[in-house]
């Protein structure tokens, strides 16, 4: 069985998601934050830039993690970036 096509919905919450984290991360630079979090720089630059649309629970988690931002807060500034919150 294939992928699902992604829908606008989709795509609207990886690029919010993908916002939540690169504010999070504030001045560290994206290249410290997958060392921190030990995940593959790509794969944060590309979920920063909105391009994935449902990064995975654990990748999520590395990230914010290193950050020390709870899960719950990425989310919730997600969430306001969708209803345009911020």
């Amino acid at each position: 069985m294939g992928r699902l096509a992604k829908t606008d919905r989709d795509l609207q919450q990886g690029m919010a998601l993908g916002g939540a984290l690169r504010n999070a991360r504030g001045a560290l630079t994206q290249r410290e934050v997958s060392r921190m979090a030990d995940v593959d720089l790509d794969m944060l630059r590309r979920v920063e830039q909105g391009r994935v649309a449902s990064p995975g629970f654990f990748f999520v988690g590395a990230v914010a993690g290193a950050l020390k931002v709870p899960l719950d807060e990425v989310f919730c500034v997600a969430v306001e970036s969708l209803e345009g919150g911020s």
